[in-house]
């Protein structure tokens, strides 16, 4: 399985297999590895990414990766999607706004980035059906410039690290 790094898949890649999953890194680094997934259309998405054509607000359109579409719980999904977008030939990652770096990765400079205005870009379109054997409402929708919801932090964290059933013994 031959591991590229997450910043330099090329369009040729990406065009060729859809889906990519994570992989260890070859080197202690935080850099992200991916590798080609050979499923066709898996019956979950955990732990992939899925490249897609996207469609901006003023009808463009441009390549993205998306990930963390859980199948089982879209509200997930509109919380915890992280869209990597096609700019300048390299990858542009949109910061959630409860990420950290939101405000250098923020929406506005995506925005500035495309050279569009912000009404032009967002709302994203994107509809990754196709890409998985499980009917789900996450797999297709809206990335909003602003969410309709924000969720407390409480909220955020509760949801990115469920509460776990006690194993039966």
């Amino acid at each position: 399985m031959e591991k590229t790094r997450l910043d330099k898949l090329t369009l040729a890649q990406i065009t060729e297999r859809r889906l990519w999953k994570f992989v260890p890194s070859p080197k202690a680094d935080s850099v992200a590895y991916v590798a080609a997934d050979a499923a066709r259309r898996p019956v979950s998405l955990k732990d992939r990414l899925v490249a897609t054509e996207v469609r901006l607000a003023d009808g463009t359109s441009v390549w993205a990766l998306l990930e963390n579409v859980d199948v089982t719980l879209p509200e997930f999904t509109k919380h915890w999607l992280v869209a990597h977008f096609r700019v300048d030939s390299k990858w542009w990652r949109l910061a959630r706004y409860h990420d950290v770096d939101a405000d250098r990765r923020s929406p506005q400079m995506l925005a500035d980035k495309l050279g569009k205005p912000l009404g032009d870009v967002f709302p994203i379109r994107y509809d990754i059906q196709d890409a998985c054997a499980t009917a789900s409402e996450a797999l297709a929708g809206t990335i909003d410039a602003e969410p309709e919801v924000r969720l407390k932090r409480s909220e955020i964290i509760r949801m990115a690290v469920p509460k776990r059933t006690p194993a039966s013994s």
